[in-house]
């Protein structure tokens, strides 16, 4: 099962998600193998991922993450539902394992009966991004534009490569984000190449 945009919910200290098209709250696998006293939280991920194996869990919530590392692969993280952390959480054969069995029963029947706090209110707009910023930003936008050029023909970096198109990404969706009507202005040549040393 593919993830969809996963909102976050705090219910009474616990992290619990919500998708649109998911009728039952969820939990990421890194809160509870941190739950679960793991000491690399991710470490959850190997039990999960023996019990799917086995078919013993089904109907995994699977999201894609960014990667940890500049030009890796991207990860992915589980969303467990409560039956499924609860599966998770006995097998886990973690010292708080029973005080944090009885801690999730008590978390997603509050979830379940509606009992969460207000939703957080919505973000106000950004303010409007001052002339010189759109300046700044446009000007690193034909930077890496440059940079790009002259790395991508040798073909021998594709780490920076990646790292190039992921920062131009970046800028764009700030730009957009931040004034989509506002046309960016046009940098002077001198300051767009003139690289910083």
């Amino acid at each position: 099962m593919s993830g969809a945009e996963m909102q976050v919910r705090e219910v009474e200290g616990w992290a619990l998600g919500f998708a649109e098209n998911d009728i039952e709250p969820r939990i990421r696998d890194e809160e509870l193998g941190r739950r679960l006293g793991f000491k690399s939280p991710r470490d959850v991920r190997k039990i999960i991922e023996r019990m799917v194996d086995a078919q013993k869990l089904s109907a995994v919530r699977v999201c894609a993450t960014a990667s940890q590392t500049s030009g890796g692969r991207p990860g992915r993280e589980f969303w467990l539902t409560e039956a499924q952390a609860l599966k998770v959480a006995a097998k886990s054969e973690t010292e708080p394992a029973d005080a944090i069995l009885d801690e999730m029963i008590h978390v997603f029947m509050l979830a379940r009966r509606g009992q969460l706090p207000p939703a957080p209110a919505p973000l106000a707009p950004p303010p409007q991004m001052p002339e010189a910023t759109w300046e700044l930003l446009t000007t690193a936008l034909l930077k890496i534009d440059a940079l790009t050029q002259t790395v991508m023909p040798a073909d021998r970096y594709p780490r920076v490569k990646v790292c190039l198109a992921q920062m131009r990404s970046d800028l764009e969706a700030e730009l957009a984000r931040r004034e989509p009507e506002q046309p960016p202005p046009a940098p002077s040549a001198q300051t767009a190449l003139a690289f910083p040393r």
